[in-house]
């Protein structure tokens, strides 16, 4: 599991961890000699050194116990596999590029999603519990919590918003470009945390190893 600390992103950035979660290891990425592994192939090397876990493979998520100001990608592997599995997670990390197709696909999947869920009276009911002691409680402060910002509440909006966007048949060139830096901006405002601001927890099933 890596951890990363979020807490150097404005509001604004940090309105992109949602889409982000959905897309940092399934984009494209760079490689050492300047060449691009395409996405599809990326997430296929990531599948074969990485094995399912409960959450069905690698995730992109929010810690409970940190959710002020982290979001965690987690993932499992076999002890032969884990050191190539590792090296992939932090080259998707570190060196993939957001195009407008891929976060014009994610933005729809999850607008998709989101509308579904609205549908689901358990999905609301779990919103609803997140988001709740924000409108209540903070003595009316209105900084919001990653947990309320990558709730179904919290990003409706701005992902509706982007799926519209990317949905048009005439294509507004400028609003396009100026989502993209948004979301380069805050990758590479995650990026640049310092060390002590990226945290690492490595467990076994066999306590012996």
């Amino acid at each position: 599991t890596v951890l990363l600390s979020t807490d150097g992103l404005s509001l604004e950035q940090r309105m992109c961890l949602p889409l982000l979660c959905d897309l940092l290891l399934s984009m494209d990425v760079e490689s050492d000699d300047g060449s691009c592994i395409p996405y599809a192939e990326m997430s296929r090397l990531i599948d074969e050194a990485t094995v399912s876990t409960d959450a069905s493979g690698p995730l992109m998520y929010q810690p409970s116990a940190m959710q002020i100001d982290c979001f965690g990608i987690h993932f499992a592997a076999t002890e032969e596999n884990f050191g190539r599995a590792a090296d992939l997670i932090l080259r998707a990390l570190f060196n993939s590029k957001i195009t407008g197709d891929r976060l014009s696909s994610a933005a729809k999947n999850a607008d998709a999603d989101s509308t579904e869920s609205l549908r689901d009276g358990s999905s609301v009911l779990h919103a609803a519990v997140q988001v709740l002691p924000t409108i209540f409680g903070n003595n009316g402060e209105s900084s919001l919590s990653n947990e309320v910002i990558v709730s179904l509440f919290g990003r409706r909006k701005f992902v509706t918003f982007i799926a519209d966007e990317y949905s048009r048949e005439s294509p507004r060139h400028r609003t396009r470009r100026k989502i993209l830096q948004l979301f380069s901006s805050s990758l590479r405002s995650i990026r640049a945390q310092p060390a002590d601001k990226i945290f690492v927890q490595v467990a076994a099933r066999d306590p012996g190893k």
